[in-house]
């Protein structure tokens, strides 16, 4: 599912589509003022082109993983997001990141990176994440933010379950 496929414009407001019907929500609006108001009062959808996202699966990409960022992903529940950063052996922050648990059987992480970290973030995967545990590669996956009070409204709809 795209921000396009997802959308038709009316007049003064959009229609989300999805697998629950649709609900009616506001144009995009260009002033900054305007864009806040309407992300404090309704929802705001932001396509985050911004972020690369990345999977891990292999034998064990969860503990491997795990000791690379700052966030206990063992912990994490399946389909749960953690957000975390990547850091250096010395602490140095290399990126933050979100991981998501996407599949326990096989295992398999799915995780979103700010394009600006990604070269570094890739760099350390290389050099610490042993290919015999676990493996990783770019994921074709867009990420799709939603803001706002309305945000659980337009989710549902868009993936017709309750969220």
């Amino acid at each position: 599912m795209n921000m396009e496929s997802m959308k038709e414009t009316r007049g003064d407001s959009t229609a989300i589509s999805g697998a629950g019907g649709s609900v009616e929500v506001g144009r995009p609006v260009p002033e900054p003022e305007r864009g806040y108001q309407f992300v404090r009062e309704s929802v705001g959808i932001v396509d985050r082109q911004d972020l690369a996202t990345l999977k891990m699966y292999g034998r064990d990409p969860v503990r491997m993983l795990n000791g690379l960022i700052t966030n206990d992903l063992l912990r994490a529940e399946p389909d749960r997001a953690v957000y975390g950063a990547v850091l250096t052996p010395k602490g140095r922050i290399i990126t933050d990141l979100r991981v998501i648990r996407a599949s326990e059987n096989p295992p398999e992480l799915v995780m979103d990176v700010p394009h600006a970290g990604l070269p570094a973030f890739r760099e350390h995967l290389q050099k610490y994440v042993p290919p015999l545990f676990a493996r990783w590669g770019e994921a074709d996956i867009e990420v799709i933010g939603l803001y706002g009070p309305r945000s659980p409204e337009v989710l549902e709809v868009a993936l017709g379950t309750e969220v």
